[in-house]
């Protein structure tokens, strides 16, 4: 592994129908959603640093802290930046923003967990199969 505090990994792409909040529960409300802002921070925190991280280890999310402080409509393109402030063993830390042509749109206390996949499937596995049907 060869993460390290102060690391800086970014996202842009551009609010399309498919991110607005009407096609999201919400449909009184056309501009880029809420939890597709979440679902971009956690992206660009999980693939920032995947290609880090030994062979078979992966990351799981533990904590989502967010604030969406603006709107944006569709056809802007946002971009979001994390900061990984924290490395204490298995947890990381991430400051993340977002921004759209405009203003600041988000601002995100993240963690994530390193985990090993093969064990983290199997136990995934196990509880789906002892799960109630």
């Amino acid at each position: 592994m060869n993460l390290r505090e102060g690391m800086t990994f970014e996202l842009e792409r551009k609010v399309t129908e498919a991110e607005l909040s009407d096609r999201h529960g919400n449909p009184w409300v056309h501009v880029f959603t809420t939890p597709k802002v979440v679902e971009w921070m956690e992206e660009v925190a999980t693939t920032g640093v995947q290609p880090h991280l030994a062979e078979g280890q992966g990351t799981a999310g533990t904590v989502v802290n967010m604030k969406h402080l603006a709107a944006t409509p569709v056809g802007l393109t946002v971009k979001v930046v994390a900061h990984l402030k924290q490395i204490e063993g298995r947890r990381l830390v991430f400051w993340i923003e977002a921004f759209d042509e405009v203003e600041k749109i988000a601002e995100c206390h993240h963690e994530r967990f390193i985990v090993d996949l093969a064990r983290f499937h199997e136990k995934v596995a196990k509880k789906r199969g002892g799960a109630a049907r």
